[in-house]
């Protein structure tokens, strides 16, 4: 296999880097009545990630085989190389999400500290005295483009999140493959500490008050914010010693920053960079989200602003460590 000394380099650090992670959440949580999640929580996203390879993989034939260039499709799909890239992506990535998760859902119980009032406060200097929050629902407050608002910041999120990992699970260039990895690792590990340093639950959670009338138009989102309480409230029981309370690792509650804002700058940014023509695409839900984010209040303003300068700063790490080849080194490789 063909990779260049940074490409090696950035395959076996990653890996340390993560096993570096296990080891200070197992110590952090070591002081709980939580512990660390069971790794065979691994295998669920595993297996949910090695799906979005291969329709990435399927939507990529079609692609070559509307452009009836099927032989390009199976120069990179042959390559064993990028076969082995392809499965380390979906490995570290599940390894990836389920740090991201343990952490996060044991900030509440790590640290009994909370920024909402700061945060809320920050917003208000941010718009001259008005909460952007109750600015934003005053805004929309018509029950039909709270629809609209619930649809698309669900949905949003989904559907991106889905497109990034089709995109880059098929790409061919396992140099940018292994480079949008080294930003997401950044990204979300980053974002993990920083809900650890500013510990805050949301407006939707410190100021309900603000969403009562508005509820009843936001149903997808009210659903979800129940739930991710309601096994919150599991996860403060289980740190006081209940036992069988079914914790969901997965639905952890923190506000700043905000990492759906900062997953989709991160997207925008690369989506740019890969199909120039669809960059609209990214930036119009990266405002869909900033948007929606602080009219469901999932978030504070100054969440998304936090998350934003977060995604530059991983877009940009992950050029410092594996900057563009020459058209000459990577043909030598070749």
């Amino acid at each position: 296999m063909s990779f260049s000394g940074r490409e090696r380099a950035v395959i076996i650090a990653i890996p340390v880097i993560l096993a570096l992670q296990y080891a200070v959440n197992l110590w952090l949580l070591s002081a709980t009545r939580l512990g660390m999640p069971s790794l065979t929580r691994v295998i669920a996203p595993f297996l949910g990630f090695f799906l979005y390879a291969l329709i990435g993989i399927a939507i990529r034939f079609g692609y070559h085989a509307f452009r009836r260039d099927l032989s390009a499709f199976w120069a990179f799909l042959r390559n064993p190389a990028w076969i082995a890239i392809t499965l380390y992506l979906v490995a570290v990535t599940a390894f990836l999400s389920y740090l991201y998760g343990c952490l996060k859902i044991s900030v509440h119980v790590l640290r009994k500290t909370r920024f909402d009032e700061l945060l809320w406060e920050l917003d208000r200097l941010l718009m001259f005295g008005i909460s952007p929050n109750i600015f934003f629902v005053e805004l929309f407050s018509n029950r039909v483009a709270f629809r609209i608002v619930d649809f698309l910041y669900a949905a949003g999120f989904l559907y991106t999140l889905s497109f990034s990992f089709w995109l880059i699970y098929a790409w061919p260039s396992n140099r940018l493959r292994l480079r949008y990895l080294v930003g997401s690792v950044v990204l979300w590990l980053t974002g993990a500490w920083l809900y650890y340093a500013v510990p805050s639950l949301g407006p939707a959670y410190a100021y309900y008050q603000v969403w009562e009338a508005a509820s009843g138009g936001l149903p997808t989102t009210v659903m979800i914010q129940r739930v991710l309480f309601e096994n919150h409230m599991r996860v403060l029981q289980m740190a006081e010693g209940a036992r069988n309370v079914g914790v969901n690792v997965n639905m952890g509650i923190a506000a700043f920053p905000s990492m759906h804002v900062a997953f989709h700058v991160f997207f925008a940014l690369w989506l740019a960079r890969l199909i120039p023509a669809m960059r609209w695409f990214g930036w119009f839900m990266v405002f869909v989200i900033a948007v929606g984010s602080v009219v469901t209040g999932w978030h504070y303003l100054i969440d998304s602003f936090a998350g934003a300068l977060l995604a530059w700063g991983a877009f940009r790490i992950a050029d410092l460590i594996l900057p563009e080849e020459s058209a000459q080194s990577s043909e030598e490789r070749r």
